[in-house]
């Protein structure tokens, strides 16, 4: 049953900082467009907004060659090359390059420094200084932000952040993704990436309970890196356009959402004794607008009550639907080989979302998919009954013999391809006689990379590499 969601919470002067309201689908993320003060350039000319001797020494800031195209000229030449280019995806301003070096003058810790990058000095400049903090006095406003860069930093030493990817995942990680889907997508028309992600089920609270609060930060920190490693990849080829920011999609529909379930997710992504939030604090500026598909009645009414009290540009860049309207998304400028399969797309189906199939009383049921030599076929699977059985072949031969799966638990592997041919997961259900029941499954077949010529003798067709035996995962 969905709990209700109070309107006075939506409409609360602290509702961008509330992690399932309408503005914080994406996992709290900051929302809105990026937009600089008009008179930005006239505050940094007064009397009144003069920067201290210390200010000043700090803005003098020498650009090094991965800054060569910041500045008003850098800009000025990149809108030239892509007409009509949004605030955010334009290099640093001057008034912006000064806040960026106060900023940056501000690190000394040699820890801090590894972790410092430009994108984090940007969003942080456009994020906290000329958004959240852009009704106070210049300089206010830079010392607003600096404690909480520090924080983020000091988040980001912790956890080695920007090397979390060079180190084997969690093995809680298969839990995570299981019971919080979430996947980079690809890229829409204008390069940015597009992420799909889904509410969090009941079950991921009793995988990641506050006793694994560190658990929880680990994983998350591994699933936010690597968005920016695809966005550092995205702007690599971009033509000089700057995209931190991202498209969302979130299903409604995957589960419901409650009250326990928001108090849960604003707990466990709180971290440090000034109570950041981490996904919102230290990865600001991220969200440039959302689809949310499959939105149940009742949130869509609250947020057409909701959305009368938000700015009118960023309410716009929020979709709210009933359904996936696969038309009006490919207009916006997503492609359909960016939404996946499970909601209509072409676009592969997240890791961790698992197909529900329903198989006969006294019966079977088979799923089937296509693979090539050298692909490598993952499988994670369970039932919804007290038990049921499973068989893995690959063109007709047995790969894991008939091995039963549990209620509440996940049994999965995987196996390397030798010959072109069909992958089946056989799911039987002969032991319960008069009922049907549910099986849940998840089949990924990773494409092999090109192999250089060999002298290797072929495996006979139909043969596979021998599987590692199951292993099983509590839900």
């Amino acid at each position: 049953m969905r709990a209700r969601v109070c309107p006075e919470t939506l409409l609360s002067n602290n509702l961008r900082r509330d992690p399932f309201c309408v503005s914080q689908f994406s996992s709290t993320w900051t929302i809105g467009v990026i937009i600089l003060s008009p008179c930005l350039l006239d505050h940094l000319r007064t009397k009144k907004f003069r920067r201290s001797k210390e200010l000043l020494m700090a803005t003098k800031l020498t650009k090094s060659s991965t800054r060569s195209d910041w500045g008003d000229a850098g800009r000025a030449a990149l809108s030239k090359k892509f007409p009509a280019l949004l605030e955010d995806s334009l290099p640093p301003s001057d008034a912006e390059v000064k806040i960026i070096a106060a900023l940056e003058a501000s690190v000394t810790k040699k820890e801090w420094l590894a972790q410092l990058t430009d994108r984090l000095l940007i969003t942080f400049t456009r994020g906290y200084v000329t958004n959240r903090f852009k009704d106070m006095p210049l300089d206010e406003g830079i010392k607003k932000t600096i404690p909480i860069l520090h924080n983020a930093l000091k988040f980001r030493e912790k956890y080695d952040a920007k090397n979390v990817l060079n180190v084997a995942e969690d093995a809680s990680m298969g839990d995570f993704k299981r019971e919080w889907v979430s996947e980079v997508m690809g890229s829409d028309d204008n390069g940015r990436m597009v992420l799909l992600f889904t509410i969090c089920t009941d079950d991921f609270m009793k995988c990641f309970p506050a006793s694994k609060h560190e658990k929880f930060i680990v994983n998350e920190v591994r699933e936010l890196e690597k968005m920016n490693k695809k966005k550092d990849e995205l702007e690599k080829i971009s033509g000089g356009k700057y995209l931190y920011k991202h498209i969302l999609i979130v299903d409604m529909g995957s589960s419901g959402i409650s009250m326990a379930k928001i108090k849960y997710l604003k707990k466990m992504c709180t971290w440090g004794d000034d109570e950041n939030n981490f996904m919102q604090d230290f990865y600001p500026e991220t969200l440039l607008n959302l689809w949310a598909v499959n939105t149940p009645v009742l949130f869509r009414g609250i947020w057409s009550v909701a959305k009368a009290f938000v700015d009118p540009i960023t309410a716009a860049k929020f979709n709210l639907v009933s359904n996936v309207p696969l038309a009006a998304m490919q207009k916006a400028g997503i492609p359909i080989t960016c939404i996946p399969k499970y909601l209509g797309g072409k676009g592969k189906d997240p890791r961790g979302y698992h197909y529900k199939e329903l198989v006969a009383a006294a019966g079977t049921k088979s799923i089937s998919t296509a693979v090539k030599a050298g692909d490598n076929v993952i499988y994670d699977l369970s039932t919804g009954a007290q038990y049921m059985d499973f068989t893995v072949k690959f063109n007709d031969n047995e790969v894991v013999s008939k091995t039963r799966i549990l209620k509440g638990k996940f049994t999965n592997g995987s196996f390397k391809a030798t010959a072109d041919g069909k992958v089946e997961v056989v799911f039987d259900n002969k032991e319960y006689r008069w009922t049907k029941q549910y099986a849940l499954y998840e089949i990924v077949v990773e494409e092999a990379a090109p192999a250089a010529p060999t002298n290797a003798t072929t495996a006979p067709a139909g043969a596979a590499t021998p599987p590692a035996a199951p292993s099983v995962a509590e839900e």
